[in-house]
């Protein structure tokens, strides 16, 4: 008897996928197929992490992403090759706790980041329906107060916002070196790495025609090449602290890069306390304003 429903199992799972075959093969689609909708959100978040990363991620789980409500996505980008088995069970455990790492499939180093960054953004661009997405790293803080109350005022379509510089030079030594960079002899216009923000009309174009693009050291820089021949605003904001190094400390800040867990934690009480974040409003470095109106060259002096 169990051969025999074995048997019938079989051929029908046979005569389903026959059926299956035809009806694409014709260009039907049966009515009875249900359609999936995709999650729906305001802000996807992508998080860059690393396997190691485990006190970084969770800091943030303890501070800022607290305040980003349900229309909010954040989620941790991990490499998912060439893990060890203890990293695989630390991501696995987390993950089950918090449900918030995604990995995608590459070998998760510094050479690698332009392809992570581009990985993720094709996964959540099949899987999600959003009108932004925030790149950001597990030492940023995310200011979200000021974030919403910016984003509801923002453009809805081919936005690039951040911090942007046209004066930096090609690296050609050290951990930045480029070997394939050969536009010009400095970078093409890009938003800092630290934080930025794309509407998902962008975000769907690199998804699409990315695996046909140049990756290049630098994932901030790679993303502003992809975006330079686009029509598209870039929208160049000082409350983007998202340099390699923080320039300070600003209350009205949306997205302070370089942050220790510590310092996170920090913020996060003040804000619990209705204070701004900043223990000090401080700035070693004062922000330019970034002159769309001459050569890249000679954008970002504090005279603009």
């Amino acid at each position: 008897m169990r051969i025999k429903k074995v048997y019938i199992s079989h051929v029908l799972c046979f005569v389903l996928g026959i059926s299956v075959t035809l009806l694409i093969l014709s260009n039907e689609v049966p009515e009875n197929i249900p359609h999936i909708e995709k999650e729906k959100f305001c802000c996807i978040i992508l998080i860059l992490s690393a396997p190691n990363n485990v006190e970084k991620r969770a800091a943030l789980r303890e501070t800022w992403v607290k305040f980003l409500g349900v229309d909010f996505l954040y989620l941790f980008i991990i490499g998912s090759k060439d893990i060890n088995n203890d990293q695989r069970s630390q991501i696995v455990k987390e993950h089950k706790s918090f449900g918030d790492i995604l990995l995608v499939p590459t070998v998760d180093t510094y050479a690698n980041l332009s392809l992570k960054v581009l990985r993720s953004f094709q996964e959540v661009n099949s899987i999600y329906d959003f009108k932004y997405l925030i790149k950001t790293d597990d030492d940023t803080f995310l200011h979200v107060q000021e974030l919403k109350k910016a984003i509801r005022l923002a453009p809805k379509q081919f936005l690039y916002w951040g911090y942007f510089s046209g004066t930096a030079r090609v690296y050609r030594r050290g951990k930045w070196k480029e070997l394939d960079w050969f536009l010009c002899d400095r970078y093409l216009p890009y938003a800092l790495g630290g934080a930025y923000i794309l509407t998902s009309d962008l975000v769907d174009f690199i998804a699409k025609n990315g695996d046909h693009f140049r990756l290049y050291k630098s994932e901030d820089v790679t993303v502003g090449t992809w975006l330079a021949p686009l029509n598209v605003y870039r929208m160049h904001d000082p409350r983007f602290d998202t340099g390699t190094f923080t320039r300070g400390c600003q209350d009205d800040a949306i997205a302070i890069h370089d942050k220790s867990p510590e310092e996170l934690r920090v913020y996060h009480r003040r804000l619990l306390d209705g204070l701004g974040p900043c223990p000090e409003v401080k700035l070693k470095v004062q922000p330019y304003l970034y002159n769309w109106s001459v050569l890249p060259s000679q954008c970002c002096s504090l005279r603009s």
